[in-house]
């Protein structure tokens, strides 16, 4: 996880929208509705329904995307393979004007995030969502006692290109950087909108889970959180520095990502491989066992 994934553990617990959405605040509102953009206005977009994503050696994961008739996200259904091992749960929301509300039974809902103008605005976990003046996210303030801390997200051109964050937990600090590089490449934009950016928003570590799935549920839903966008990130450099009392450690990865289309435009799917910089070297090796594939179905 980033910058809170400390948190996450003790809970056992949302890119920028499409270079056009980004930049028109009154879209931002529509999105909330239709939940998807695309950079032709005269077709339906199409829905993030189903991603299956394989981890290798028995491991993935599959999540399904239902709808409401009004075109809101109204069920995630996700399930979990491990070594044998199956894990299956649903994640049901309701949308109101202020609120996304969850249920894990479709029963009983509480709220868990706050909305304002169609964005986050704030979560259960003590976390405060800032956007610049085209919506896209720009600040995460996280107010926890124990864990008090900021990421600042800079954005050129319709995308994410450098994130800072700083916090503290404990007697300790941290400082974490992350570093995204894309291709001029035609085909390294897509039509819709690319569904890691939510999942890397967890698994690079920032995040604590308001309900379980948070990176699958806002895979579909980008826009809400201001990090949904067309451009396709073709690596993201990762630092980490912490600081305590008796040492100071300073860490480096790297996601290197390809891709692959359907006909219209869509992402079809992507492969993100891991490297660890070796602390004598320097070098970046890659670490085969964390060969990700994504696979994406829309409607």
């Amino acid at each position: 996880m980033k910058a809170f994934n400390y948190l996450r553990i003790l809970f056992l617990a949302i890119f920028s929208l499409s270079i056009i959405s980004c930049n028109n605040d009154d879209e931002d509102n529509a999105l909330l509705g239709s939940q998807t953009s695309s950079s032709i206005p005269d077709e339906r977009p199409k829905k993030l329904v189903k991603i299956d994503v394989d981890a290798g050696e028995n491991r993935g994961t599959i999540i399904y995307y239902k709808y409401d008739k009004n075109g809101l996200l109204s069920l995630v259904n996700i399930t979990e393979y491990d070594c044998g091992e199956v894990y299956k749960w649903d994640s049901h929301l309701k949308w109101t004007d202020n609120a996304i509300l969850y249920s894990a039974d479709g029963t009983v809902y509480d709220e868990a995030y706050t909305i304002s103008n169609g964005k986050v605005v704030k979560d259960l976990h003590f976390t405060e969502y800032g956007y610049d003046a085209n919506g896209c996210l720009s600040i995460l303030l996280s107010l926890y006692p124990e864990s008090i801390g900021k990421k600042v997200f800079t954005w050129d051109a319709g995308k994410l290109v450098n994130t800072k964050e700083n916090y503290n937990y404990g007697e300790s600090s941290y400082s974490i950087t992350e570093r995204y590089t894309y291709s001029s490449h035609a085909l390294q934009r897509c039509k819709g909108f690319f569904p890691n950016m939510a999942i890397h928003y967890w698994d690079g570590g920032d995040k604590v889970y308001v309900f379980d799935g948070d990176d699958f549920v806002f895979s579909a839903i980008p826009c809400v959180l201001g990090i949904e966008q067309q451009d396709l990130p073709q690596m993201i450099e990762k630092e980490i520095v912490s600081v305590s009392i008796i040492h100071k450690l300073i860490s480096a990865s790297r996601y290197v990502y390809d891709y692959t289309f359907y006909d219209d435009g869509y992402l079809k799917s992507c492969t993100r491989r891991y490297f660890n910089r070796d602390e004598k070297s320097g070098e970046y090796k890659e670490d085969k066992e964390w060969v990700t594939v994504y696979e994406y179905f829309w409607e």
